[in-house]
């Protein structure tokens, strides 16, 4: 399984509840990025952790040990917090519901509130001037106009590395974004220097993959390069926090 499959999978529970649950969310439009992580978390829960257990049989006790267990792992403070936001999602949801007979409680908001969540400092470096330096700073043309598209329409990392070539608007200035949250897509408006970075890029790597930023072997590009040469660049540029 690729690192994009293990992010985009949706895992069945052995209960029904939980199972119901995700279900509620997806029919709410979480997109599936959010649906792994919470069918994710409570497949570890409930089949991992504690697989004798009914949901209903959950107590403050068996989410403190399930705190320590991934204390163990080395987990941060706010990982730690994110898994227990999930488990006290389903029983905020589960409350709320008389089918869901004897989930009456939520363990997991109890022990959540004992945990900090600790907020780092953003750093000073998401400005115009700043990302033309990083810019500046990279030398690839292929990382240069991913970043170039990046800066100029604010879109995410990976809407920007799911861009296809049937996506190129450029004769009437727009870009296709797929992988948008929720699930949807959007066309949005992009400048005289965006269009003649990216038919640049295209007159010196032409091939015939389907996305616009392939790797050497023709995949779509890996979000972890794209970030690997971001901060590179940024360290070259003095701009790194």
């Amino acid at each position: 399984m690729s690192a994009e499959d293990s992010y985009s999978k949706i895992y069945e529970n052995n209960h029904d509840q939980i199972n119901r649950f995700i279900d509620r969310k997806k029919a709410t439009g979480k997109s599936t990025r959010t649906l792994n992580s919470y069918s994710r978390v409570l497949r570890e829960f409930f089949h991992d952790e504690f697989p004798d257990l009914e949901p209903s049989e959950v107590e403050v006790l068996h989410v403190e040990d399930y705190v320590t267990a991934l204390n163990d792992r080395d987990l941060s403070q706010n990982s730690i917090k994110k898994y227990l936001e999930v488990l006290s999602s389903f029983y905020s949801y589960a409350m709320k519901r008389p089918h869901f007979e004897g989930i009456t409680g939520n363990p997991a908001a109890v022990v959540m509130e004992e945990i900090s969540r600790i907020r780092r400092d953003r750093p000073d470096c998401a400005t115009w001037e700043n990302a033309c330096k990083i810019i500046n700073h990279t030398a690839d043309p292929r990382d240069k106009t991913v970043q170039i598209v990046l800066a100029k329409t604010g879109a995410r990392l990976l809407e920007t590395l799911s861009i296809r070539s049937e996506d190129l608007l450029l004769d009437d200035g727009f870009i296709r974004l797929r992988n948008r949250k929720g699930g949807k897509q959007t066309v949005v408006p992009i400048d005289a220097e965006t269009i003649q970075a990216i038919k640049r890029y295209q007159f010196m790597t032409a091939g015939d993959s389907e996305y616009l930023f392939t790797s050497n072997k023709g995949n779509r590009l890996c979000k972890e390069r794209i970030r690997r040469k971001v901060r590179e660049a940024a360290d070259r540029a003095g701009v790194a926090p």
